[in-house]
């Protein structure tokens, strides 16, 4: 069992380890420091050790997660959609493995690649992806919150591109009447929401 399961240690020296991790303090430095600094003995050095590189795992999946992320919107906006999807994938990965599924930037991820699956064609598998996004921001977030109406606006575009305008058409509404409220007529939020709906529903 890990020492940090037990008081005071877990208290104590995970939140050290996980600050000085992410001011990207790295390699032997910060292994030696969280060693000589907390735990001299040796049966202690090596449980630190051991935790000190874990954090410095994670820190270099999340620094991967945003460098892939960024590769891959490059590629999508010079029109390499092909090209940026593994990487748009493989950064979601990360981002779900370091940090968890309902993290806001794990949410962007998902809407991120699930946008490139729709761009490529891939409606149907993006189509749950879009749900997902937006089953975790409605709890997370709220249902009026604009990352929330983002979701539920694309959601609701794939469901029309898949050719289920029935399902599709009550969110737009929903989508379009909630961003009038929340942001105004003028944001470009609420604009985007007037290209997607239907003329009989505005």
């Amino acid at each position: 069992m890990s020492i940090f399961r037990s008081a005071p240690f877990r208290r104590d020296v995970r939140p050290f380890l996980e600050v000085i991790g992410r001011d990207a303090i790295k390699g032997e430095f910060l292994i030696a420091l969280a060693v000589c600094s907390l735990f001299p003995a040796s049966a202690m050095a090596q449980v630190v050790a051991t935790e000190a590189e874990a954090v410095l795992s994670s820190d270099v999946k999340r620094d991967r997660a945003v460098q892939l992320s960024q590769q891959a919107a490059r590629l999508y906006q010079v029109g390499k959609a092909r090209e940026a999807e593994p990487l748009a994938a493989e950064a979601l990965r990360l981002y779900r493995e370091v940090l968890g599924e309902k993290h806001s930037d794990t949410l962007d991820s998902l809407n991120n690649y699930a946008f490139i699956l729709e761009a490529l064609g891939r409606a149907g598998e993006a189509e749950p992806l879009y749900a997902e996004a937006l089953r975790l921001r409605r709890e997370g977030l709220g249902e009026n919150h604009p990352s929330t109406l983002v979701s539920l606006n694309n959601y609701a575009a794939v469901l029309n591109a898949l050719g289920r305008a029935g399902e599709a058409e009550p969110l737009l509404a929903e989508a379009l009447r909630l961003r009038r409220e929340v942001l105004g007529e003028k944001h470009p939020d609420t604009r985007v929401s007037y290209t997607h709906i239907p003329a009989h529903l505005t």
